[in-house]
């Protein structure tokens, strides 16, 4: 009547990956590239890995998993019925983790080839077999204008600081002016003009100590090992973005893990860090959450070794999180957002001139940054050929900074205390919503239509007062204003080798009732199968600044004892390009890849000086923004031309190694209000990089790595304005002459270096490197400026040796 029966439970293995102590698991959806619907049917395989390792795509969620995966590097291709196949190179693997996949794949036209037609690959019926194709040529996907890395790629490079941003000036065309800021210019033109993007929402500067109203930061907020993907867009950019013109910084996020927990610890210069993942609601959803501080402030102790003043060092911390869940029947939830902090103090009498960080030597200065952001996303399904998309979202950000100037007793030179040379209190909150339909007609022709609406709430207040005599109130402004695109974009597919995007949208933005259009247009032709030529023109346009908008002028009227303000600026247009690109492609191999882009940009309506003729224009303004305000009125009939072209040959990471060479050449010229065209500040002509890293395995079973990476930076000097040494000696203040950027700071040129390992253990693995930033303690000079106290005309220097020592732990 009664029996032992011996039962064995089993997790879903599309969820709970497989894995032995040394070694990992790929998992991930593979999605149609223009529809976003899950594939539910195909195989993926192992390439290069003997025995031949094939699973199926889940006919019932789209997923792959790949169990018991070798610690190292990997690649996927991946097939479907009715799909051209998909490439996935540079997986790396690392002991008890899993790594997580998004693949698209793009649906075959009608009349193209396919080897799986008629066949049920992947639903039980028929057996996987091995693809016969060994070594496949692997065409990249050459997207026109864009550049796409992970944090994989991010971590590689020397000099990178775990900064996508820094990484990005790792392309062709890309600058950084000062070693202390993540400024972006993109083919000579003002670092202003490019935007931040998170899922989908425009973000206010998302960098530590990054003014409100720029684009740039000492470091940034969103952590590095929260992103999936960085996609970099150098001004070639499709309908659905708008308001910039230079770039788009899109960062998507990661999903936590849906499968166990998962944690990680790091400490590096840039703080210690903890993040931590799991799945939720019965592993339907995930969420991924990492938090950081840094103390920079401790390096005082090491003075010797870091070579710049310590005591001038900021302190931040920030946190970062991604919660998202899966509903069969109601379709995709993610909650994200992040927030940040960062202070900064620093004592005029002890602060060197020289130095990088010396705001204002003169003074006693303090500064506060905040900046947070919530952002909530629907994605539904109504077909297998359209979705519709909705994001909202809130970013607040508030700044306070403060220049204590002393007050000395004229007759005795003794010390009265000090008085607010500079009391700044700036507070801007967005609110967002970002909706479209995305449809997928056919094979050849898809569509996306939506609008992005912003309302921005807006209090700012400051006062300056530098000689304790006049102050001058530059900003008294509280009010509320919107924006909203709204837009349309097609993809046709003419040929197999012939592909054409169009796109519309229209611009409003309330402070002055303005409207705008621009048109978007890309073609994209392959040659051959290894030869892709691209055309685009874009007409882009971009809102003014606030710290330029809300800027307001005052005049004391002595008879009246009355003070006129001049708020002219709240009625400036935005301003404007036309921008002309071509980008050729040839890849003469599966990992080898060269480019050659020149291009063509002609801007207009540029605020410059209004009352009078001179050089002035905000053209030349990057994210010292607030240190550079004009104090006359502007109007919008100022000009500028770029152009150019760009070289990058590449080898992408393939058998430990990875090459990147890039060379530049630019012009870059405006014309202020005076009718005169000259050489920009950004004009630096000439620019070249080298990257090169070099993977080997290490130990009895080759399961763990040890790295180099180096990095030759060099570029034709910063362009700077020269100083009028005896009317700054005159004034007791910084004067400059009017022959604007004529003179140049001697060639930049920085070597890093960078070496490590990683160590995989059982169900952990240890990621340890030391980064050197300027080997050779190289003086690179950035600007120079007049030293009140010697009365002379003194270099101010970029970084000097810095090193970064890094230890991460995964487990």
């Amino acid at each position: 009547l009664l029996c032992a029966t011996s039962l064995r439970a089993q997790e879903d293995s599309l969820l709970t990956p497989n894995f032995s102590p040394t070694e990992g698991a790929i998992r991930g959806r593979i999605l149609d590239r223009n529809s976003k619907i899950p594939l539910r049917q195909g195989f993926v395989e192992l390439l290069n890995f003997s025995p031949p390792r094939l699973v199926p795509i889940d006919s019932a969620t789209g997923r792959l998993l790949l169990s018991y995966v070798p610690v190292g590097r990997h690649r996927l291709i991946i097939r479907s019925q009715g799909y051209e196949d998909g490439y996935q190179t540079d997986i790396n693997v690392v002991a008890g983790k899993t790594e997580v996949l998004t693949i698209e794949l793009t649906e075959k036209m009608r009349g193209m080839d396919d080897p799986l037609a008629h066949k049920d690959i992947g639903d039980g019926t028929m057996p996987v077999v091995p693809i016969v194709e060994k070594n496949p040529f692997i065409l990249m996907d050459n997207t026109i204008g864009e550049h796409r890395f992970s944090t994989d790629e991010v971590n590689r490079f020397s000099g990178g600081r775990n900064d996508p941003a820094r990484l990005a000036t790792s392309f062709a065309g890309v600058a950084n002016s000062d070693d202390t800021r993540n400024d972006l210019i993109v083919r000579g033109a003002s670092p202003l003009g490019l935007q931040w993007v998170l899922e989908g929402l425009p973000i206010q500067n998302p960098n530590h100590l990054g003014h409100i109203g720029t684009t740039s930061g000492f470091f940034p907020m969103l952590n590095i090992n929260t992103i999936e993907t960085s996609d970099f867009r150098l001004g070639c950019f499709s309908a659905q973005y708008a308001n910039s013109t230079t770039g788009i910084f899109d960062l998507h996020l990661r999903t936590g893990s849906q499968s166990e927990q998962a944690y990680s610890a790091q400490l590096s210069l840039n703080g210690g860090e903890l993040m931590f993942e799991s799945p939720l609601f019965k592993k339907r959803g995930s969420m991924l959450v990492a938090l950081r501080y840094s103390a920079l402030r401790l390096f005082n102790l090491l003075p010797s070794v870091f070579r710049f003043n310590a005591e001038t060092l900021p302190n931040t911390y920030d946190a970062n999180f991604n919660f998202q869940y899966l509903s069969p029947k109601w379709g995709e939830f993610t909650l994200f957002g992040f927030y940040g902090k960062g202070s900064f103090q620093s004592e005029g009498n002890a602060a060197d001139l020289s130095n990088v960080f010396a705001f204002d030597p003169n003074a006693d200065v303090h500064w506060e940054h905040q900046n947070g952001f919530m952002g909530l996303k629907h994605r539904y399904f109504f077909s297998d050929n359209a979705f519709w998309q909705t994001t909202l979202g809130a970013n607040i950000a508030y700044s306070q900074q403060m220049h204590l100037f002393p007050r000395y007793e004229s007759e005795t030179g003794d010390s009265l205390g000090s008085y607010k040379g500079l009391n700044s209190k700036i507070y801007q909150a967005s609110y967002s919503l970002n909706t479209f339909l995305n449809t997928k007609v056919n094979s050849q022709l898809s569509w996306r239509t939506g609008m992005l609406l912003q309302l921005h709430q807006q209090e700012l207040y400051e006062l300056s007062n530098r000689y304790n005599i006049f102050p001058n109130t530059r900003y008294d402004y509280r009010g509320l204003n919107g924006f909203l695109q709204v837009y349309a974009h097609f993809n046709w597919r003419l040929h197999r080798a012939v592909n054409l995007q169009l796109g519309a949208l229209a611009l409003y933005q309330s402070i002055n009732s303005e409207w705008a259009a621009a048109p978007r247009f890309s073609l994209s032709i392959d040659l051959h199968k290894r030869h892709q030529l691209d055309l685009i023109y874009t007409l882009q346009q971009q809102q003014i600044s606030p710290r330029i908008v809300f800027l307001q002028l005052s005049q004391f009227d002595a008879l009246s004892g009355s003070t006129q303000y001049d708020r002219r600026n709240q009625q400036l247009p935005m301003m404007g390009n036309h921008y002309l690109m071509m980008e050729y492609a040839y890849q003469p191999s599966s990992y080898w890849q060269i480019k050659v882009s020149p291009y063509f940009r002609s801007w207009f309506r540029l605020p410059v000086q209004a009352d009078a003729l001179s050089g002035y224009s905000l053209y030349n303004a990057d994210g010292a923004l607030p240190f550079q305000l004009p104090n006359f009125p502007l109007q919008s009939t100022g000009t500028a031309l770029n152009y150019g072209i760009d070289i990058s040959a590449q080898q992408h990471f393939y058998k430990g190694f990875q090459f990147i060479s890039s060379a530049s050449y630019f012009r870059s010229l405006y014309a202020g209000s005076d009718g005169v065209m000259r050489p920009s500040r950004f004009d630096r002509n000439w620019l070249a990089r080298l990257s090169l890293v070099r993977e080997f395995t290490i130990g009895k079973k080759k399961r763990d790595i040890f790295f180099l990476s180096t990095t030759f930076n060099w570029a034709d000097g910063e362009r700077y304005t020269p100083i009028d040494r005896a009317q700054s000696l005159i004034f007791q203040n910084e004067v400059l002459t009017q022959d604007w950027y004529s003179l140049r700071t001697p060639d930049y040129m920085r070597w890093d270096f960078k070496l490590g390992f990683r160590f995989n253990r059982r169900r952990l693995n240890h990621y340890f490197y030391i980064d050197v930033m300027n080997l050779t303690n190289r003086r690179n000079v950035l600007t120079y400026r007049y030293d009140l106290s010697t009365q002379q005309i003194a270099p101010v220097y970029q970084y000097g040796r810095l090193p970064e020592l890094f230890y991460r732990i995964q487990f």
